[in-house]
């Protein structure tokens, strides 16, 4: 009866994604569902609900975007961006590498529209080059979404830390050598790009390091703090933010609109209902008969959870209802497996989701910009998607 109850809300949520309702009010009408459906006293109802949203784990992560926002924020109101781009391009003069890497420093900052803005860059990268106009939209989309599955200012990375209790830093380590997969996977779709002649003279390779640097410092501290530092991830990007704004020195009377221009507040609303529904699922008892249910399916439990996570984001077109969905009834119903490996496949079918489905914003802004057909530029990228999630599901039970 449990699992035809969270069939119902899960379906529910679903059928409203799919009809681009707001996620946060998406979960919010499905937490009040679950504890209707499972019948909960109304104090205990509330009281599980003040819990999760006063809680130091929920401000936590709601803290690390808030941060990350406003450094992402900066640095594009500051020129940084433009400046990485133009050091890349005077280091190399490679219109394969312009192609590949300048998507990529892009998707070093999880911007909404980023893709818009890499679409030009990517069509002048392969002017002159025999590709299709789809071949050209895969190239943009792909290589943009390459950090998505280690880069920590990705929202999906870090609420599947959150979510399985996990430093985000051994999450990050354990994601890499897929994202090196993708990485090399994507070359394929590069190999007719030409590298056209040019008369630009070549930087000099550390005068065009030392400025890539200066455009990049607040990636690389930020990394460095978690990394190297052992810094809580909350910290190191106040710490990072902090240091940038110190750097810029604004006039003091600027910086509330500058916070105010980079703040996403729906996405911070988004992870207060996120957050909360995976705490009324557990205090409902919504999960408790779980592991009893997934042991008699005919597949294994994690490939159960990881279909879940990948079929919401090919509905959703993002990663975090994925795996927001996906990871806590996951741990739910496997509590003697390893967290870790876990919430690395939830992000990795995740991921793969979010990039063989025309809800996804990317794909379709990509393919707008490129006059491509979104249905044929997905179907020629889904080999290597396959691959991928073929890759993570191997990786997995090596490591599980």
């Amino acid at each position: 009866m449990e699992l035809i109850k969270l069939a119902i809300v899960f379906v529910l949520i679903l059928i409203l994604l799919g009809l681009r309702k707001p996620l946060w009010l998406v979960m919010l009408g499905a937490t009040f569902l679950l504890g209707a459906l499972f019948a909960m006293p109304p104090m205990d109802f509330f009281y599980a609900l003040f819990r999760s949203l006063s809680s130091w784990e929920t401000w936590e992560l709601v803290l690390i975007l808030w941060f990350i926002m406003i450094l992402e924020g900066l640095m594009s109101q500051h020129g940084y961006m433009q400046r990485m781009l133009q050091a890349m391009d005077d280091l190399f003069h490679s219109k394969k590498v312009d192609a590949v890497a300048l998507p990529m420093l892009i998707g070093f900052l999880p911007s909404a529209g980023g893709a818009l803005f890499s679409a030009p860059i990517v069509e002048e990268s392969v002017a002159g080059s025999p590709l299709s106009q789809e071949a050209k939209s895969i190239i943009n989309t792909h290589f943009r979404h390459v950090m998505e599955t280690f880069f920590p200012t990705y929202p999906g990375l870090i609420l599947a830390a959150q979510l399985a209790q996990v430093p985000l830093f051994s999450l990050m380590l354990l994601m890499l050598p897929l994202t090196v997969f993708i990485f090399c996977a994507g070359l394929i779709f590069v190999r007719k790009v030409k590298n056209l002649p040019t008369d630009k003279e070549k930087t000099p390779f550390l005068q065009g390091i030392k400025e890539l640097f200066s455009s990049m410092w607040p990636f690389f501290l930020l990394i460095a703090l978690i990394a190297v530092g052992q810094v809580e991830t909350w910290l190191a990007s106040l710490i990072a933010m902090l240091a940038l704004l110190f750097f810029l020195h604004p006039p003091l009377k600027e910086i509330p609109d500058m916070i105010r221009r980079s703040t996403k507040w729906v996405m911070l609303l988004m992870v207060f209902t996120v957050l909360a529904f995976k705490d009324i699922l557990y205090a409902c008892g919504a999960v408790s008969n779980m592991p009893e249910i997934i042991a008699n399916l005919p597949i294994p439990a994690y490939w159960v959870f990881s279909l879940t996570s990948l079929i919401t984001a090919v509905i959703t077109g993002m990663e975090l209802p994925a795996i927001s969905l996906a990871m806590p009834l996951a741990m739910a119903a496997m509590p003697e497996a390893a967290v870790l490996p876990l919430a690395g496949l939830m992000v990795a079918s995740a991921y793969v989701g979010a990039q063989i489905t025309p809800m996804h914003l990317c794909i379709t802004i990509s393919a707008h910009h490129f006059k491509a057909n979104v249905q044929k530029a997905i179907l020629k990228s889904m080999p290597v998607y396959v691959a991928v999630y073929a890759v993570a599901l191997l990786l997995y039970n090596a490591i599980a």
